[in-house]
């Protein structure tokens, strides 16, 4: 075992050889590496210290060939290559301390910004992002990526439809810490397109546009028009964020009117491709006028009937009855 914040070599026992000195020829993980030197003693027993374990993790070491001899020409040594008995397990741990890895922030369509907490005396950073949560299968230049001593760093040219994973390791000095916790993101996806409900609350300036929530909508876009085909627009109301609701009052309208309005959807990522159908509503005329000719009828020991002309543009009528005739 090999603890990265003490070293990162480890020492490998041979056993059951010849007594002699011996140049050792094996592979880590399948790579080659620069052979070494071994003496053997009259027990037939030695060690070589195997450099470059810098990364946490299982590896495997095998030794491949075992040459006597240090003679410059090849010819005069003798080699011995090695098949049976031969794999070594070495595994790389660390006992300094991981950071905590953070939820992402700034979500788009294809990319996010990584966040984790410091590390005490860190010198620098190191950021995996993988598309698997095992980390077998690294996004580009997202493996072992030196962000130097920083909390955050902008991860970019993802894909919204796959799923990402991303962790971090701290340096100090020569000491690498373990892997922090994993933090899984999914670039977010454009909003579909909005679909409107019937209008509410129609008065003589203000009317309540109604929608139905966009499952990928952080907030919303209204356009309010007297135009059908949105070549001008109503005061403010051109692309306005209303936030993430699903009704907003329209106010300071003229009486008598005819408005349309619209919606996109939007989040961090993109807008709706598309607007929302178009609503049409008009506005009420100006103040009912007062009701006239107000009479009662068909009087009783405790009740009486009233009845008054229609008012022009009233839609409801409020009755006050009292004891006190200046009420």
């Amino acid at each position: 075992v090999v603890d990265l914040c003490s070293g990162t070599s480890s020492s490998i026992a041979l056993s059951g050889l010849a007594q002699g000195t011996y140049s050792v020829g094996y592979e880590v993980n399948n790579v080659t590496q620069t052979p070494v030197n071994i003496i053997i003693n009259a027990a037939g027993s030695g060690s070589f210290i195997a450099p470059n374990f810098t990364t946490l993790g299982t590896k495997s070491l095998v030794i491949k060939s075992l040459t006597s001899g240090v003679s410059a020409n090849a010819d005069d040594n003798c080699t011995t290559n090695i098949s049976l008995n031969n794999t070594i397990t070495v595994t790389t741990i660390s006992s300094g301390t991981a950071p905590v890895a953070l939820a992402g922030t700034g979500a788009t369509c294809t990319g996010i910004t990584a966040n984790w907490q410091a590390v005490s005396g860190a010198t620098y950073y190191e950021l995996d992002v993988a598309t698997d949560a095992g980390f077998t299968s690294f996004v580009s230049w997202y493996q072992a990526l030196n962000v130097l001593n920083t909390l955050t760093k902008s991860i970019t040219g993802l894909s919204n439809a796959i799923n990402y994973y991303y962790r971090v390791r701290a340096f100090k000095g020569t000491c690498i810490s373990a892997n922090s916790n994993v933090i899984t993101y999914k670039p977010l996806i454009a909003p579909g397109n909005v679909v409107l409900s019937p209008v509410t609350n129609v008065n003589c300036s203000v009317f309540t546009a109604n929608w139905t929530a966009e499952t990928n909508a952080s907030a919303y876009l209204l356009d309010v028009s007297t135009d059908m085909n949105f070549g001008s627009f109503v005061g403010i109301y051109s692309s306005l964020n209303v936030g993430n609701v699903t009704t907003y009052t329209v106010t300071g309208l003229s009486t008598s009117t005819t408005y349309y309005y619209r919606l996109k959807g939007k989040n961090g990522c993109a807008n709706s491709v598309s607007y929302s159908n178009v609503q049409t509503v008009r506005t009420l005329n100006s103040a009912p006028a007062v009701p006239t000719t107000v009479f009662s009828s068909a009087v009783l020991c405790n009740q009486f009937t009233m009845s008054w002309d229609v008012a022009v543009n009233a839609l409801t009528y409020q009755v006050q009855i009292s004891t006190d005739n200046t009420f």
